[in-house]
């Protein structure tokens, strides 16, 4: 297994929703993210989040 060059390992990949929905909420065209980071510790998780443009929120729905 290769280790890291500098201790950390940092990204993010986005993208645009051109159409969809989710129980009955629009998504077309909202943009989305995810970011991530890992460092090199043996064991060590990835950490991960989602990030959602605001607009994607609908009533009853937890943020």
């Amino acid at each position: 297994m290769h280790r890291l060059t500098h201790d950390v390992c940092t990204g993010v990949l986005t993208w645009l929703i051109e159409q969809g929905e989710v129980e009955g909420v629009d998504l077309s065209g909202l943009p989305v993210a995810t970011a991530m980071s890992h460092d090199d510790e043996p064991g060590s998780p990835w950490t991960w989040m989602l990030c959602l443009d605001e607009s994607a929120t609908a009533p009853g729905w937890r943020a």
